[in-house]
């Protein structure tokens, strides 16, 4: 009988002093100027500021890269989406609407700028659709990269869908979306990893449902026999919802690789951005001649526009509703007052979306956390700058009604 050689189990010792092997630092799914509140030079410098304070090796690159990108998309996905969709571009309107030039450009300049010490690729949330959204490690830009988004409409995928989201340019009559398994085999064959994003998150707009993240993976799943990736760390480290479903689908034998994602957008306005809160970094990262002042008069126009309908009326007639204009005035400013405080306490980070914060798990979260709830709740939502807005507009409009006096 031939002995066999037992074999170890336990591994060596390593030697005094060697380094121990660790994993590279790589963040996936992003939006590199969604919120459109500052320049691009700006977003680079914060987003480069971050890689160098965490050690992040590797960073995926998501859509809008640049300002003018967002704003080639805006207009092929809104003005001109009819024409778009029923395939009526010419080849430069095509090449226009991809934008590949700008998106190629964003990223090598990004490379340039880290020299080596951080490495930037494409990386998209496409598509953003009612049944479900997916980013992409790797993405290869064949479409533009809001092609496949529409859970804010009734579109069709096939003939037999109703038509809900009508196209008078289309002979077919309708609004046309590839579908997700589609979507998933091309970006594969172009060797990118297709992620479930958010996956147990409801999303809701103006009291009407929009999506149900993850509703179109079940069929997806059965199809393949497996998933290319499922996010089930996101919004906060501990992520109840989506570990438990990863958990049920690994117990029932799923192929399905855990993966985790920021959703982070490297530029959100003067208080930080979603991956850049302390001050040090903050103040190093924005140049001096920062146009924060301009910034503040805009946000504080809008909030006046916002009264600013009733207010003109009853200074035109002299009143409305049985209140005189000083009234009005004093109304409108404790309104502004009182809704700006509240934004800024707790206006950041999805504070004031009560359904995000439950439909997304993130109040679970908060509660196994070794602080107060009222403290994280504060401390999360606070924009003391980009959120006065409101609040100082009601000091103004308080400070301008004459006759309060008379009131009492």
């Amino acid at each position: 009988m031939r002995t066999m050689k037992a074999i170890s189990v336990h591994p060596s010792p390593a030697a005094p002093g060697a380094p121990r092997p660790t994993w590279a630092k790589v963040a996936s799914h992003s939006h590199m100027v969604r919120s459109q509140k500052i320049s691009q030079e700006e977003s680079t410098a914060q987003l480069r500021a971050w890689e160098k304070r965490t050690g992040v090796r590797a960073i995926g690159m998501g859509s809008p890269w640049t300002a003018a990108n967002a704003r080639v998309y805006g207009y092929w996905e809104h003005q001109e989406r009819d024409r778009y969709f029923a395939g009526l571009l010419s080849d430069a309107e095509r090449e226009e609407a991809l934008g590949r030039a700008d998106v190629e450009g964003a990223v090598r300049a990004a490379n340039e700028a880290a020299a080596g010490e951080t490495f930037h690729y494409l990386d998209n949330e496409t598509p953003k659709q009612r049944y479900g959204h997916m980013w992409h490690v790797g993405f290869q830009l064949q479409v533009p990269a809001w092609h496949d988004y529409d859970q804010d409409r009734r579109v069709s995928y096939c003939d037999l869908d109703p038509v809900e989201d009508p196209n008078p340019l289309d002979p077919r009559g309708a609004h046309y979306r590839r579908t997700y398994s589609e979507i998933v085999a091309r970006q594969r064959a172009a060797g990118a990893i297709s992620v479930w994003a958010h996956p147990t998150s409801w999303w809701w707009w103006q009291e009407k449902f929009t999506t149900n993240i993850a509703a179109a993976m079940p069929p997806n799943l059965y199809a393949d026999g497996f998933l290319d990736g499922l996010t089930v760390q996101g919004y906060d480290p501990y992520h109840r919802d989506y570990q438990a479903l990863w958990f049920e689908l690994l117990d029932r034998g799923w192929r399905v690789p855990g993966f985790s994602e920021l959703d982070l957008c490297p530029g959100t306005g003067p208080d930080g951005m979603v991956i850049e809160r302390d001050v040090k970094a903050w103040l190093a990262a924005r140049p001096a001649a920062t146009p924060l002042a301009a910034r503040l008069a805009q946000n504080a126009g809008i909030d006046l526009t916002a009264v600013s309908g009733i207010l003109l009326l009853a200074v035109r007639f002299g009143g409305a509703g049985g209140l005189s204009t000083d009234e009005i005035l004093l109304m409108l400013g404790f309104f502004e007052l009182a809704d700006g405080l509240c934004y800024m306490l707790f206006g950041g980070f999805n504070v004031l979306h009560i359904s995000r914060r439950i439909g997304r798990g993130q109040v679970d979260h908060m509660l196994i956390q070794p602080r107060p709830l009222i403290v994280q709740l504060l401390t999360e939502g606070f924009m003391p700058v980009s959120g006065s807005g409101g609040f100082l507009i009601g000091i103004l409009l308080i400070s301008f009604a004459e006759n309060i006096v008379d009131m009492f």
